[in-house]
């Protein structure tokens, strides 16, 4: 890949408050970059990073490398419906991953209005869901973490979905193969995860499917499909799903046609699971066949509700802690500043994620 020069710039960060406990020492910001749009950006401590590998906690610094290499495969051709990556950088203590920002998600949205989601609205975010997973699933992908608190809303009020860091590549391959069931470790939420993730048994894209069938649940009935009390608990109650519990939704405002398409998502066999043929055997369900899927994509209808607040135009005090970090990646192009970088997804596995951050050629990640 071409490489270009690049003034520095630099990054100021303001750190969001509360910010979230997360893995390996990060820390989340509000960032700005340069003169760039503003971020939420995650700030991922490198000397955690060697702790984790010193520790053999490979898998958590090989999430890091697998969100990395999806947000960059995404940023090569963004799509209106999933989170955009806005920068990767690096100084001496940290890399920083700059994120689309959004503003708010699903589950709050839920939480604030008390009750179940209008099922016109419900339809509208879950096929906006569909489409965003459709993309992702064609760079043979599993998002593993599909929750309700992962759905984001831009700006505009249209689905932005979120959570990259869960991602788990599918390697092996070719783009547009059926999907392959393969074994992964496990990532995301375990109230949305599906039977054959928590049994241990090969997943594919498939398992997003069930995952997506219970977000539907939520926003349509106001409560979690899963709410057990104890991890031991919820697996129990995921595994043995019976999805006749759900026909209680029969008495409220949920009808047969809704209800099938919940009992086909939300099949304990993957290999019966709606979904299985992919995004657009989902879309074709009777429930939202009435969604025009390609005014959805250009955004021609309109969202079911629009945040009141919008960060996208403001620029953040320039009284801001400052750091001058390098650019390694804007908008999916490499950057560089007289180092020598190297992409860390090229084909002979050698990869330079930042001067002492190393992936060997048998993919587990070492630090120099």
């Amino acid at each position: 890949m071409a490489t270009t020069q690049q003034p520095a710039q630099q990054l100021r960060l303001m750190p969001m408050v509360p910010s979230p406990a997360l893995a390996l020492g990060e820390t989340v910001f509000l960032g700005q970059f340069g003169n760039g749009p503003l971020s939420v950006v995650k700030g991922v401590d490198r000397a955690v990073l060697q702790e984790a590998l010193m520790a053999d906690q490979e898998d958590r610094v090989a999430q890091l490398l697998d969100e990395l290499r999806v947000a960059r495969s995404l940023a090569q051709t963004p799509h209106a419906l999933i989170s955009d990556l806005h920068f990767v950088a690096h100084d001496a203590n940290r890399i920083y991953i700059g994120m689309e920002l959004e503003h708010g998600d699903l589950e709050t949205l839920i939480d604030l209005s008390g009750g179940p989601l209008p099922v016109a609205s419900a339809r509208t975010y879950t096929a906006e869901v569909c489409l965003a997973l459709e993309h992702l699933h064609s760079y043979d992908v599993v998002h593993c973490d599909v929750t309700p608190s992962n759905v984001k809303l831009g700006a505009d009020g249209h689905v932005k979905l979120a959570g990259l860091g869960s991602c788990k590549p599918l390697a092996g391959r070719t783009a547009h193969a059926p999907p392959e069931a393969r074994v992964v470790g496990l990532r995301g939420d375990v109230a949305h995860m599906s039977p054959e993730m928590l049994c241990g048994f090969p997943m594919s894209q498939v398992s997003d499917w069930w995952s997506a069938g219970a977000l539907v649940y939520f926003m349509v009935s106001g409560r979690p499909l899963f709410d057990q009390p104890t991890v031991q608990s919820l697996v129990a109650a995921i595994v043995t799903f019976n999805p006749a519990s759900m026909n209680w939704l029969l008495v409220h405002h949920v009808d047969h046609v809704l209800l099938s398409f919940l009992h086909g998502l939300l099949n304990v066999d993957q290999n019966a699971r709606l979904g299985v043929a992919g995004a657009q055997q989902v879309l074709q369900h009777e429930w939202l066949a009435g969604v025009d899927v390609g005014a959805l994509l250009r955004k021609q209808v309109a969202p079911p509700t629009v945040p009141l607040i919008n960060l996208t135009g403001n620029a953040l005090p320039p009284t801001l802690p400052i750091v001058d970090p390098v650019l390694i990646h804007a908008r999916g192009h490499l950057v560089t500043h007289g180092a020598p970088w190297v992409d860390y997804d090229t084909p002979g596995g050698q990869t330079l994620l930042a001067p002492h951050l190393a992936a060997a050629s048998n993919e587990q990640a070492v630090l120099a």
